[in-house]
């Protein structure tokens, strides 16, 4: 259904595809068949839209009744072949004609191919025992009959039987879009509020094709998900390591924290270094706390029998904490 070439129309149009035949070639048999195509009998009415459609009941009883309408004229039109009314001819020129099957044609071939490249994306294209082609779903295996410009049937299985992945492959750009906005929050030291910031939201909106994120979903989705990231590269660089580790508790007002970080040499004999945990001490300052909130920390990491030794400052409850790991004698 649609209006073209104008919007003004009062008449929507049904278009229907036929395969070209060989004889159309000859204009004036293809002349010929758009007279066929358009000499077709229709039945126009204008209805003005009333303000007390606004109710949905009076306008269900109106569209009840045009139905019904509709009813009694089709009946008559099967018996007698005329509609009730005033006839009039419609004029169509054959450029029009033309012009309208061309547009739609091209339509419906750039749709398809369109959407046949990207279906390849979830299928691969191979043989099977028989010797028919076919195409394998790469998320579940199962297998489609490959007819060559006809992906129908792949698209339908993958937004019936696969909207996780179908979605995850759309929506992979913004999601790489959102990681590089919250590593740059983290990396530069910005608050989480920068991102609700109104000069930062003008700037992002001039140059992105993707929505800026809210300091909720970079706080309690984004970043976590980015941690975790992290977390996982570096337990496999920690893995065949034995690294030395540096530990400290900051305070802040009421607040405790106790740093740890990973000292060592990569393959490349370059010195590097990840902070391991900030975490809050949560009970009282004393070296069986401090321990505790050390050992969860490099328990995590798989560096807890690793770890080579630890260096801290002089203070007593340091020391304390350090001699009880069994790090220092």
């Amino acid at each position: 259904m649609g209006e073209w070439p104008l919007e003004t129309s009062k008449i929507g149009l049904n278009y229907k595809i036929h395969k070209v035949k060989p004889e159309w070639a000859d204009e004036e048999k293809l002349k010929e068949f758009l007279y066929e195509m358009y000499k077709e009998k229709m039945y126009e009415r204008v209805i003005e839209v009333k303000p007390e459609w606004a109710d949905e009941e009076k306008l269900k009883e109106f569209l009840y009744e045009m139905y019904k309408e509709k009813d009694e004229l089709l009946d008559k039109y099967y018996r007698t072949g005329e509609f009730a009314g005033e006839k009039r001819t419609v004029q169509v020129a054959t450029w029009t004609i033309m012009a309208s099957q061309l547009f739609w044609s091209a339509l419906y071939y750039a749709h398809y191919s369109l959407m046949g490249s990207l279906v390849w994306k979830f299928f691969t294209k191979t043989i099977n025992d028989k010797g028919t082609a076919v195409a394998q779903c790469s998320a579940c295996s199962k297998v489609f009959l490959r007819r060559e410009g006809n992906t129908t049937a792949m698209w339908r299985h993958l937004t019936r039987y696969l909207p996780e992945l179908h979605a995850k492959e759309k929506s992979k750009e913004e999601q790489n879009f959102l990681k590089l906005v919250a590593e740059w929050v983290v990396c530069s030291n910005q608050s989480f509020s920068i991102v609700e910031n109104p000069s930062f939201l003008k700037m992002m909106g001039y140059s992105s094709r993707y929505k800026t994120p809210t300091k909720y979903v970079l706080t309690k989705k984004i970043l976590p998900e980015l941690e975790k990231e992290t977390k996982d590269k570096i337990k496999l660089i920690l893995k065949d390591q034995r690294p030395s580790l540096t530990a400290d508790v900051w305070e802040s007002g009421d607040v405790a924290l106790v740093s740890i970080t990973a000292h060592f040499i990569d393959a490349e004999f370059t010195p590097r270094n990840a902070i391991l945990g900030a975490k809050i001490l949560q009970y009282a300052y004393t070296a069986d706390n401090i321990r505790s909130v050390i050992d969860e920390c490099l328990l995590e990491y798989g560096v807890s029998e690793t770890a080579a030794a630890v260096t801290t400052d002089a203070a007593a409850t340091m020391t304390a904490t350090i001699r009880k790991m069994g790090k220092v004698k």
